[in-house]
């Protein structure tokens, strides 16, 4: 580099001496940024998956399929991801296509994950519209306060999201003070017919606001959406680093009059009405030898209790108990209903508890990254194992291998899952 620099500097002169430096041109905007960009990945997988007939959530989503203790899924994925920059305006996109097929069958989706125009009215604000993910929150595992966002995977949590339809703005100002930067975003996301639908049901416009702060060298967000299709909820996060290796996290948010239905001891449904609150703390920490750990604790006062989870899966046994002898299932599509209705969300109790840890190249295995996750169910003393082994010394190619149980005692949130285990291999390709 110091030679080029160097030969650059001598060929002006050198013109000169020859008479006209118009025999010498050097271009910058040869150099420019390509005004377009084209990501891709392709993934191939293949899982060794142990059922659990015995489970609530099992005999409710299998009653119409053939009845198995394991299933071999394998499968493909393509995902692609980029845009187009004008000097005024922008356009990115990620796409994902994906068919798995196993022993009962198969699906094949294709989903617009992000797309979405761009453009800088000036140097300070920006203005978007399409379908975006926003990624509000601070949390690793689990986000209280992402209003306008779809809820991730506890289990996976870094996997690609589909967004939703928005319009969004944004103003920055910096400032050289404690408080060093101010940012106002504001969302419009609408509901009507085919757009957004997974956000609502009736046609309305959800309205929502982030501020967000750099005070004290502490991000601090504070982050409100306004009734429309769901409830009104607004909150806090922020993110704060103590030391070079050391971070930690929160978020808060209360939901205004958030309905649920609840599943009565004698198999009828009331529809509890409340205010409730929502709260995450975590902290990352990183040591000198590259061991990564994340510690998480969710409360969310809108989940079940234990004592309630319990009913619903005692309701299930006794639904199937009667399905088998006379064959009704009357209480079992009761049921069904009601794993829509909240009781099947990934995680629907009240306090959680999330440990990772990752330590990258141990004993000097160059590209190897072990980690291991538990998700505990603190209210049954349930939770989910998993352990994984990545590895990333090929160029462009990502290998990963992950195995997950499911552990607690029979009505318990996650020994009443579908699954009992899970052991699969990945492979990425990035072009």
């Amino acid at each position: 580099m110091l030679g080029l620099l160097a030969v650059l500097a001598v060929l002006p002169a050198e013109a000169g001496a020859q008479g006209g430096a118009s025999e010498f041109r050097f271009d910058v905007t040869e150099f420019d940024k390509a005004p377009y960009s084209l990501d891709g990945l392709l993934e191939l997988s293949a899982a060794d998956v142990t059922l659990n007939p015995d489970g609530a959530l099992y005999r409710l989503t299998a009653l119409d399929t053939e009845q198995r203790s394991s299933v071999h899924p394998y499968g493909a994925k393509l995902q692609l991801e980029g845009g187009y920059a004008w000097p005024w305006l922008a356009f990115n996109f990620r796409v994902q296509a994906s068919e798995s097929r196993d022993e009962l069958g198969s699906t094949s989706e294709a989903v617009v994950q992000e797309a979405y125009l761009a453009t800088q009215p000036t140097a300070t604000s920006t203005v978007e519209l399409g379908k975006r993910v926003t990624k509000w929150g601070k949390g690793y595992a689990w986000n209280p306060v992402a209003f306008v966002d779809r809820a991730k995977d506890p289990s996976d949590p870094e996997l690609a999201q589909e967004g939703f339809v928005m319009a969004r703005a944004e103003v920055i100002r910096s400032f050289a003070s404690d408080l060093r930067n101010v940012a106002l975003s504001l969302v419009l996301l609408p509901v009507d017919g085919d757009v957004n639908e997974d956000f609502g049901v009736e046609p309305a416009t959800n309205v929502a606001g982030k501020l967000t702060l750099l005070l004290w060298d502490t991000d601090i967000d504070l982050l409100a959406l306004g009734g429309g299709t769901r409830p009104s909820r607004w909150g806090v996060d922020f993110s704060r680093n103590l030391g070079s290796n050391v971070e930690v996290h929160g978020e808060w948010t209360r939901t205004a009059e958030a309905q649920q239905p609840v599943l009565q001891p004698g198999g009828g449904v009331q529809q509890r009405v409340d205010s409730t609150d929502a709260w995450l703390l975590g902290l990352r920490y990183l040591t000198d030898f590259e061991l990564t750990s994340i510690v998480e604790y969710y409360v969310n006062e809108a989940g079940y209790t234990r004592e309630e989870l319990e009913n619903f899966y005692r309701f299930v046994d006794q639904a199937w108990m009667k399905y088998e002898v006379g064959g009704s299932r009357a209480l079992l599509d009761r049921a069904a209903s009601l794993v829509q209705g909240g009781y099947g969300r990934p995680n629907p109790g009240r306090r959680y508890g999330y440990l990772r840890l990752s330590q990258k190249d141990p004993f000097d295995w160059l590209y190897v990254t072990p980690a291991a996750t538990a998700i505990a169910n603190l209210d049954d003393d349930s939770r989910t194992l998993i352990a994984e082994l990545g590895y990333t010394g090929i160029t462009n190619l990502e290998l990963r291998g992950r195995v997950m149980w499911l552990q607690g005692e029979r009505f318990t949130e996650f020994a009443e899952k579908a699954n009992a285990s899970r052991a699969e291999l990945r492979v990425q390709w990035h072009f």
